[in-house]
């Protein structure tokens, strides 16, 4: 993981070196790659791909081995406006003393007159009355929605799921990063909406909840567990808050020789689609994390050049007037075919 740091260290200073003054975009991610999830990745991936076709551009990682270093990130920032930045795309850091942080990246774009486009995690509403402040995600409340929305179906499906035929869904979750607002947003929202939404109105027992901090080989140990201690007898489906613990919690049941029970994702990566093509997911939701960035990388690119941010973006609506949010969408085995790549 050191040597990956660095190298991921060494590309970020070499794109910094080569960074067009007063005609580019700066892009500070929260995380190196390996180091949080496979989506994260993924659009750190993009929003460089889209950066350096344009040869303008360059990039950090507010990581660099100091995990989620809040300062680390505003130096960062900082640096690249003092460098002539006219636009910042930033993946948030989160921690202890986020909105404090953020309220200073915030203040110093907003007193250099740079536009800030957050990215996938979350900017408080007080930020978002800035002007020049802008926020393009999916909302980890309507995540847990979507999800909660495809087990109901599912579940009304599928009667042989209900193992001990008591008409009620036993469900274990595989959570994220605990504390984490969309981990907490997306495992409420799963049962708020399985108890309580008119379309579903499934009753629930939480056999389990346990934060596997969206580590696939974590997930699989929790399951492992699970399995050992014969709790598994008494989960009828597990729920994870991302495809990476889902298939975590699927590698468990395929080292213990045994059939996985149903188990559904969140994300919709690649190699999670493939799981539901093949029967070992029932399901996951897809989070269009390469949408996000392309939607980010132009606000910031029209707001360089000195163009309406808005400009060529006809099929998305800036709520309040500085936030997109990409919608979600459910997979399942009926519909999976149309999500292969």
């Amino acid at each position: 993981m050191k040597k990956l740091k660095k190298t991921v260290l060494a590309l970020s200073l070499a794109v910094f070196t080569g960074y067009a003054a007063a005609d580019g975009i700066g892009f500070s991610s929260c995380c190196n790659k390996g180091d949080v999830s496979s989506t994260m990745d993924q659009a750190i991936d993009k929003i460089i791909e889209l950066g350096n076709q344009g040869g303008k551009f360059m990039h950090e990682s507010a990581l660099e081995g100091r995990n989620d270093d809040l300062g680390l990130q505003f130096e960062q920032i900082k640096k690249m406006i003092d460098q002539g930045a006219k636009a910042i795309i930033m993946i948030p850091v989160q921690g202890k003393g986020t909105e404090e942080a953020q309220n200073k990246i915030v203040s110093y774009t907003v007193k250099n007159k740079v536009p800030l486009i957050a990215v996938r995690r979350p900017l408080t509403k007080k930020q978002l009355k800035n002007q020049s402040v802008f926020l393009v995600t999916s909302v980890a409340n309507e995540a847990g929605i979507y999800q909660g929305r495809m087990i109901a179906g599912l579940w009304k499906k599928n009667p042989a799921w209900d193992k001990n035929k008591d008409g009620v869904l036993q469900v274990a979750i595989l959570k994220g990063k605990s504390g984490q607002p969309k981990a907490d947003a997306r495992t409420t929202w799963v049962l708020k909406t399985l108890k309580t939404s008119p379309e579903a109105k499934v009753p629930v027992e939480e056999v389990a909840i346990t934060p596997a901090d969206w580590h696939r080989d974590t997930a699989k140990e929790i399951t492992q567990k699970w399995i050992e201690e014969k709790l598994i007898d008494k989960i009828e489906i597990i729920i994870a808050n991302s495809d990476d613990m889902a298939l975590g919690a699927v590698d468990a049941f395929e080292a213990a020789g045994l059939k996985p029970i149903p188990i559904v994702g969140m994300n919709a990566i690649k190699e999670a689609i493939q799981a539901v093509d093949e029967g070992t997911l029932v399901g996951t939701v897809l989070q269009d994390v390469d949408k996000q960035a392309e939607v980010a990388y132009k606000i910031a690119d029209n707001l360089a050049r000195g163009k309406a941010k808005d400009d060529g973006l006809d099929d998305y609506q800036f709520l309040g007037g500085n936030q997109i949010n990409i919608p979600y969408a459910i997979i399942t085995k009926d519909n999976v075919a149309k999500y292969k790549k």
